[in-house]
């Protein structure tokens, strides 16, 4: 995979990295992990022609109240992409519920453990959600 910059930082702009020779900078080990997790879980299912099934359906909580019952559908959903798609990562901890700060938001926190080499990191994914 390559290395790609989300949130940038001073200087930094958001996109793919360079590396020392100009070349287009890839990553592997966890990060390569973090940012297949990312892929999966943003992926909505058919949206790969390839892999019909791949991803996760979390775009269809969209308009679903930002409670428990919904928590629990995301946090289910989320479980079984890991399950089926990812098999190099364990879900360790995985919690779901509102954003204090955002009515219309729900915060997902998952720690996941890397098989290949037991190291842990978090992984935290905002959810919009719109009661419709």
């Amino acid at each position: 995979m390559f290395r790609f910059n989300l949130a940038g930082g001073p200087g930094a702009r958001p996109g793919l990295t360079l590396d020392a020779d100009g070349r287009v900078e890839r990553v592997g080990g966890l990060d390569e992990l973090h940012q297949s997790l990312l892929t999966l879980l943003a992926t909505r299912p058919g949206e790969r022609r390839e892999h019909p099934d791949y991803g996760c359906a979390l775009d269809r909580l969209a308009f679903e109240p930002n409670d428990g019952t919904t928590a629990g559908m995301a946090i289910r959903m989320i479980v079984n992409a890991v399950l089926r798609f990812e098999p190099r990562a364990e879900i360790v901890l995985i919690d779901a519920g509102p954003d204090p700060g955002e009515p219309d938001r729900m915060i997902v926190g998952m720690t996941y453990m890397d098989r290949r080499t037991g190291q842990t990191r978090d992984l935290h994914l905002p959810l919009g959600l719109r009661e419709g």
